[in-house]
């Protein structure tokens, strides 16, 4: 009767994981899709590292890069990346391409894996893990007990 109560358990438990997982990979493929979608309709523009920062007033917290670019000679725009936590190899002053939105110049990103498609991806891979490990796990312990019978 206990090995029953497992079961279920177990099966409760993989479910519950599946859902999880299938909940990040719709949303791994809606950042995936996001990050496409700016990629096609952004203008590349030459940038600069000009300041690190503090996200936060504080003075705990991660270093954030502060970039400029120019949208032209006379419009130019500042942003801070969304991931300062992975902000790695880059130096002050130094050039970096940004893609921008020309209909929105403010919506701006380091053209860089980190900050176009690190989320997306890692979303996606998570999500599939959480479906694939415990499916795996399920089938390895119910293909075991059959053996054994």
């Amino acid at each position: 009767m206990r090995a029953g109560r497992l079961t279920a358990t177990a099966i409760v438990v993989v479910l519950a994981g599946n859902a999880a997982g299938v909940w990040l990979l719709i949303s791994g493929w809606r950042l995936f899709d996001a990050s496409a979608q700016f990629v096609q309709r952004a203008s590349p523009a030459p940038g600069r590292v000009v300041a690190y920062d503090r996200p936060l007033a504080s003075s705990a917290g991660p270093l954030q890069p502060v970039v400029r670019f120019s949208v032209n000679r006379a419009e130019s725009h500042e942003f801070r990346p969304h991931f300062a936590t992975v902000w790695t190899g880059y130096d002050l002053g130094q050039s970096v391409i940004v893609l921008y939105d020309p209909d929105n110049p403010e919506d701006a990103r380091v053209d860089d894996f980190w900050q176009l498609w690190f989320l997306p991806v890692g979303t996606g891979t998570f999500g599939a893990s959480l479906i694939v490990v415990p499916l795996s796990a399920l089938a390895w312990a119910f293909l075991g007990r059959r053996q054994l019978s």
